[in-house]
């Protein structure tokens, strides 16, 4: 039996080797450890926890009733966005580890080839009613109610060249997937209810939807003037005229003050509507970053799309309480924390590496926290374009240059 000081140095030195292990392979253990903790979410999500499971836990973190509600159903639908981290695992590792097979030009057209496809689907869901109702019966589940009314190529107007064309694209969908998928199904509302439809019809299901839509933005703007009204405090002299008023001898009822009626304008009702899916930008800003930016920086960026934009949602909608914007505060420095951890385990060894990421994070936070009516474009672009060149300007300015990859 080895003398306590022998096995307490031996101990000491296995802690020693295990730190310098992960050291040396910090963005390989990263990996591992990313990749289990997603294929736990995936597993546990779709055949593991129920959705009254998930509901408890919440609520005994603290997590109110309505936030908890609402926040498991933006995790079972992040648990499909996961899959995107299979773009920079399969980017980084195979050029880093694949011996010469995986290189950035091969890359680039293994990611363009499903883009391209992708948003060949996109257009035909703009374009084809009865496109646009087999896609939406087959993936409600994880689209937003947005996506799911968002207007159509016939909204634009009845021109009859416009008109002519759809109904071409359209019978040629129905012929095509028919015999594959049956009749195209049409929703008569959010709750994925649907009839059979025959012939053509310009999405039956977007003017219902749209509408319900509209009376919900009405009725939040509504509840939102009045607690700016009851937080605002009334002038004296009209606080002293409204209680000599609401004396009992007075002989008159109490009543609140009224508040200004809101008002929504088309435009701002109709901006909740999103004409394209997020599927196909999210794979657009990847395919830009692996395009653009070195495989490192472009890795970060991809990272930081699919890790950030899920940590602000989920923090956001459970414990999020500080607005700033229609984001909240909470969830902003989740997301911005969760970016720098990212930078950090690839750039902490670089000179200003930290600072860098830090810079890089703010930039990604940014733009997601703008949103997309701020930059005309959907922040599964804007991120990883944020980031990519927030770290190519970063490096370039107050480092030694862009690191070297491999």
């Amino acid at each position: 039996m080895a003398p306590p000081s022998t096995a307490s140095n031996n101990g000491g030195s296995t802690i020693t080797e295990l730190v310098v292990f992960v050291h040396e392979n910090l963005i390989a253990v990263f990996f591992a450890l990313l990749g289990a903790g997603a294929l736990s979410w995936l597993v546990g999500f779709n055949f593991v926890w129920s959705k009254n499971h998930v509901l408890r836990v919440l609520r005994s973190l603290g997590v109110a009733a309505d936030r908890a509600k609402r926040a498991v159903a933006e995790l079972r639908r992040k648990s499909f966005h996961l899959v995107g981290l299979l773009i920079p695992f399969i980017y980084y590792l195979g050029l880093r580890y694949s011996d010469g097979l995986l290189t950035r030009h091969r890359a680039q057209w293994l990611l363009g080839i499903p883009t391209t496809f992708l948003w060949i689907v996109e257009l035909l869901r703009w374009i084809s009613p009865s496109f646009r109702a087999h896609y939406n019966r087959l993936f409600a589940k994880i689209m937003r109610k947005q996506e799911l009314v968002a207007p159509t190529l016939l909204d634009t107007g009845e021109q009859p060249v416009v008109s002519a064309f759809v109904h071409g694209v359209d019978q040629l969908v129905q012929t095509l997937a028919t015999p594959i998928l049956g009749e195209a199904p049409i929703a008569s509302n959010g709750s994925g209810a649907t009839t059979p439809r025959r012939g053509m019809s310009p999405s039956p299901s977007s003017t219902s939807l749209r509408r319900q839509l509209q009376q919900q933005a009405l009725a939040q703007e509504k509840a939102a003037a009045l607690e700016r009204a009851a937080a605002k405090p009334l002038p004296l002299h009209v606080q002293d005229d409204y209680s000599k008023l609401t004396k009992p001898s007075a002989g008159i009822v109490p009543q609140p003050p009224l508040s200004p009626k809101p008002h929504t304008t088309p435009a701002a009702a109709a901006g909740s509507e999103r004409i394209f899916t997020g599927t196909g930008f999210f794979f657009l800003g990847n395919w830009l970053a692996l395009y653009l930016f070195s495989p490192t920086i472009a890795t970060c960026g991809m990272l930081n799309l699919v890790l950030g934009d899920l940590t602000a949602a989920l923090v956001g909608i459970s414990v999020g309480r500080i607005k700033i914007g229609r984001k909240s505060l909470e969830g902003t420095l989740a997301m911005m924390a969760v970016c720098f951890a990212v930078g950090a385990v690839f750039f902490h060894a670089e000179p200003y590496g930290l600072l860098c990421a830090l810079l890089a994070a703010a930039a990604a936070t940014l733009v997601e926290l703008l949103g997309p009516d701020r930059w005309f474009c959907d922040d599964n672009v804007t991120i990883p374009l944020a980031t990519g060149v927030a770290y190519t300007v970063a490096f370039t300015l107050i480092g030694n240059g862009i690191p070297k990859d491999f």
